[in-house]
């Protein structure tokens, strides 16, 4: 079985995903549970293959983190064509192939999901960008060959996630203007049904932990 949870910085996801883990692997030993983290353009592959082009000298490489060389060498076409192209190629792989073979004996809990890399992508390029061609090609295969899972999300509103993230380390932090326009997305999708379940994510996580239980994983009670 698969589940994912999405949701602003700071709503609980990691939270929620630990109580769980420690929860099924205390009552089930038997079971494996995996989290697996997904963004697009920082996958295993993707991952690896920045560190080679980096460890190589290139001087049109950028280095990690946000700066004005990353943003321009991302505006330029040709690499923003083979960087998102590269990019959902390994996510069709993830959503696709190893998800549903680690499905058949694992209890994997997602971080992150599909919606959650296009709403990165319209962050980082435009809104626009979804409608490029190659864009909308692989987009739709990732949709069409993806595994099924249970989708959560999880409610928080901008000054507790703000208020949240100045307390603890966040690998990606959005910039407010990009955390408002996240925002907006999760809104739209917590109001037309696109999620199975919804936390929210003041509550306690004990709270969140016996509402998962009881819902999408009752059998694991």
């Amino acid at each position: 079985m698969i589940l994912s949870f999405s949701g602003l910085d700071g709503c609980g996801k990691s939270s929620i995903i630990e109580a769980i883990t420690e929860r099924v692997n205390n009552k089930h030993s038997q079971i494996n549970v995996k989290c697996i983290w997904t963004r697009v353009g920082y996958t295993p592959f993707i991952n690896f293959l920045k560190d080679c082009l980096r460890k190589s000298k290139l001087k049109s490489v950028p280095s990690p983190g946000r700066s004005r060389q990353r943003t321009n060498t991302l505006n330029k076409k040709p690499v923003r064509f083979l960087w998102i192209s590269i990019s959902l190629l390994e996510l069709i792989y993830i959503f696709s192939i190893k998800l549903r073979f680690r499905s058949n004996k694992d209890l994997i809990l997602l971080d992150r999901q599909i919606d959650d890399s296009i709403i990165d992508l319209s962050i980082l390029f435009g809104e626009d960008i979804q409608r490029s061609w190659y864009v909308k090609v692989l987009l739709y295969v990732l949709k069409v060959t993806s595994v099924n899972y249970y989708k959560i999300g999880i409610e928080i509103d901008l000054p507790t996630s703000d208020y949240r993230c100045s307390i603890k380390y966040e690998p990606f932090p959005d910039l407010p203007e990009e955390k408002i326009i996240r925002h907006k997305y999760y809104e739209k999708a917590l109001s037309s049904n696109a999620f199975s379940l919804i936390l929210n994510g003041i509550d306690p996580i004990e709270n969140s932990l016996e509402k998962v239980m009881d819902g999408a994983l009752r059998d694991f009670n």
